[in-house]
């Protein structure tokens, strides 16, 4: 599984850090972030070389999502466990938190109950159950779709983060959330591969306009019990 979305800047959203060579603005409402220009840097085949290094190396990320406009803000969290053909994802917004697994023997949904965990086949795709994950595989799938450009450093989750922007070839429409083209997104990169941070812009025809940013907290490497079902899968009722 890969990955996925945060982002945009709303009245009284901190600043990231101050060692970020890329200096994100906090601005009212949800316009456009501003940002500064990135100093010299990798040329976009550094962008392709950490998307191969996430589709070979094993992962855990946790993200922080936000949102804007309101209701979307704040909007929960994400975790998400990649190993090969092998993804779960945890998700916890307004609802109680429920787990994905996509593994080679199915797909299946997990919710935390409050008598307990249950789990049940699934034909739901990550696509539709986390728009961040849905822009990662995009990327993850064909990153010479893009146009990629440098944009500076930023220090996310403890690490050195390599952030590039990214927009679709004028005859690539596909690049979209939900039937929402996307026109154009922010991916930041650890050193081995694990993003960090995605955050991108729809228009607002299927989905809801604004921005849209996933920002981690924590990343790792999964144990192999991260990928076991909790319960035996069932029908549901």
């Amino acid at each position: 599984m890969a990955l996925v979305v945060v982002l945009a800047a709303c009245a009284g959203q901190p600043e990231p850090t101050a060692d970020s060579s890329r200096r994100i603005e906090a601005v009212s409402s949800c316009a456009p972030i501003s940002t500064v220009a990135p100093p010299a840097g990798p040329s976009p085949s550094a962008f392709r070389d950490l998307v191969r290094a996430e589709n070979s190396h094993p992962y855990t990320v946790t993200f922080t999502l936000d949102g804007c406009p309101a209701p979307y803000h704040p909007f929960g969290s994400e975790t998400w466990f990649v190993s090969g053909s092998r993804t779960r994802m945890d998700i916890s917004r307004e609802t109680p938190m429920e787990s994905f697994y996509v593994l080679p023997e199915g797909t299946f949904e997990c919710p935390h109950l409050s008598d307990g965990l249950q789990c049940f086949n699934s034909s739901l795709t990550l696509d539709v159950t986390s728009p961040a994950a849905k822009v990662d595989r995009e990327i993850r799938r064909d990153p010479d779709r893009f146009r990629a450009a440098f944009a500076g450093t930023r220090r996310i989750a403890n690490a050195d983060a390599q952030c590039f922007d990214l927009s679709p070839t004028a005859s690539d429409t596909s690049f979209s959330v939900m039937g929402d083209p996307i026109s154009h997104a922010t991916i930041c990169y650890a050193a081995n591969g694990t993003p960090l941070f995605v955050r991108f812009e729809t228009q607002g025809d299927a989905f809801i306009a604004g921005f849209f940013i996933a920002e981690a907290t924590s990343y790792g490497i999964p144990r192999e019990d991260d990928f076991a079902l909790p319960a035996t899968p069932g029908k549901r009722p």
